[in-house]
C-alpha cells in the first residue's frame, strides 16, 4: 500500500443462517418497536427517533409542547376539554362508563366509541403531582379519540406508540437509554397486548399480531427466501405452528 493511501473498509456480510438465528431469538418487545420504527430496541438512535416523533405527533393532533401540562395544568385541562368538545367527544367520570372499569380496575382511562364517542377519565386534584398525572391520562385518551376520528384505519400498534411517545420525557430516555426497553414493554406493548386479548375474546378466536413472528421480518425486512427459512427450521427442528 502506497504511503497515505486509506484502506477501503469492506462491509461485513452476515451469513444467512446467522440472520435467521437472530430473528428467531428476537423477543417480542424488540419485534414490536422495530415494526413501528424500523429500529431495534437497543439501537442508540432510538431515543433520538422518539424525540423527533414526539414533535411530529403533537403537531399532528394540535397539541402544544408537553411541558404545558406541568407549567399550567389548569389551562391545559381546559385546552383538552375544548379540543374534545370541538370534536364532538364527551368526557365522563370513570364511574359513568358502564362496567369497563369494574372489569379493568387498573386502567387509568378509556376512549369508548360504541354508542356515543366519549372519554372516560377522572381528574384528581388531591395534589399537583396527582393532578398532572390525571391530565396526562386525559391527554392520552384525547389522542385516541382524535385517532378514531381522523385515522380510523390506524393499527393498534401505531395508536399506542403515538399516545405514549407524545407524553414521554424525551430528555429522560436520551440520558437513560437503558430504561427504554422496560418502558416500551410495560406501557406500549402492555396496551397492545391488552387490545389483542380483548379482540380475541370478541371474535372468539385467537388474534395474533403479524409482526410477532420471525418470518415476518426475515421475508419483509431481511429479504430471506422461504426456502432458506424452511431449511433452517428443518435443520434446527423448529415448529412455529405450536
Amino acid at each position: 500500500m502506497e504511503g497515505g493511501e486509506i484502506p477501503v473498509q469492506q462491509e461485513v456480510v452476515k451469513p444467512v443462517t446467522d440472520i435467521i438465528k437472530d430473528r428467531f431469538e428476537q423477543d417480542k418487545t424488540d419485534r414490536f418497536i422495530e415494526y413501528i420504527t424500523g429500529l431495534r430496541i437497543d439501537d442508540p438512535e432510538l431515543p433520538n427517533r422518539l424525540a423527533e416523533d414526539q414533535k411530529i405527533i403533537r403537531a399532528k393532533y394540535g397539541l402544544p409542547d408537553r411541558r404545558s401540562r406541568f407549567e399550567n395544568p389548569s389551562e391545559y385541562e381546559r385546552f383538552l376539554r375544548r379540543l374534545l368538545e370541538d370534536n364532538d367527544v364527551s368526557i365522563r367520570e370513570k364511574s359513568d362508563c358502564g362496567g369497563f372499569f369494574e372489569e379493568h380496575p387498573h386502567a387509568g382511562g378509556v376512549f369508548l366509541s360504541e354508542d356515543d364517542e366519549k372519554v372516560g377519565a377522572s381528574i384528581n386534584k388531591t395534589d399537583l403531582d396527582t393532578y398532572t398525572r390525571s391530565i396526562g391520562v386525559l391527554e392520552h385518551e384525547t389522542i385516541h379519540a382524535l385517532q378514531h376520528k381522523f385515522y380510523p384505519r390506524m393499527g393498534i400498534e401505531h395508536q399506542e406508540y403515538e399516545t405514549y411517545v407524545s407524553e414521554w420525557s424525551s430528555n429522560h430516555y436520551l440520558k437513560n437509554p437503558d430504561t427504554l426497553r422496560d418502558a416500551v414493554k410495560f406501557f406500549m406493548l402492555g396496551s397492545v397486548n391488552f387490545w389483542y386479548k380483548e379482540e380475541s375474546k370478541k371474535r372468539n378466536i385467537e388474534v395474533k399480531p403479524e409482526w410477532n413472528n420471525p418470518e415476518y421480518f426475515l421475508t419483509k425486512v431481511d429479504g430471506i427466501s422461504e426456502e432458506a427459512i424452511q431449511k433452517y427450521k428443518t435443520e434446527h427442528q423448529i415448529d412455529t405452528e405450536k
